[in-house]
């Protein structure tokens, strides 16, 4: 796995869509091998200064960076980002995810530019459970199949579930 740029990192904060605006909360960062994770707080409108979500982030040797975020409103998302125009001319496009021999969940990926996608799990509990246990995530889509090793996932989800849990409280 290589390491993603903090700028990516930090660029997650527009995964979210009801986060139009939030910044890293100060001293938040963590690393769980080679994941990087921190909180986020929103930074605009009445929440402005109230924990937003938390997210961790691999790089991955094929280009992609792949994220995991908890947001204050229960719900899991997963990103995708590539340095290249990997979505271009897409808004949308469906997605079927796979983690190793369980059955595929389908869901909408939303083109957040043309290097980024955005995927809300449909039930936190079930997805973070396959993400923790899995060992590899194939995603389908009109690029084909692209695989992801899952290695370290269950420390790293783990890790944002508590900052979410810390942050929130």
């Amino acid at each position: 796995m290589r390491l993603p740029s903090i700028a990516k990192l930090l660029s997650l904060c527009l995964l979210i869509p009801q986060v139009t605006y939030a910044e890293m909360i100060s001293g938040s960062q963590y690393n769980v091998a080679s994941w990087k994770g921190a909180a986020y707080a929103y930074d605009d409108g009445q929440l402005a200064g109230t924990f937003s979500h938390c997210v961790i982030t691999g790089g991955y040797k094929s280009g992609f960076d792949l994220y995991f975020s908890l947001t204050r409103e229960g719900n899991m998302n997963l990103g995708l980002a590539h340095s290249e125009p990997k979505f271009a001319g897409q808004t949308e496009f469906p997605v079927s995810i796979t983690v190793d021999r369980r059955p595929p969940i389908y869901a909408q990926a939303q083109v957040l530019n043309d290097g980024m996608i955005l995927l809300e799990m449909p039930d936190m509990d079930a997805a973070l459970y396959m993400m923790k246990k899995g060992r590899v995530m194939t995603m389908r889509s009109y690029l084909g199949d692209t695989s992801f090793n899952l290695g370290g996932t269950f420390k790293a989800l783990d890790a944002t579930y508590r900052c979410a849990r810390n942050y929130f409280n």
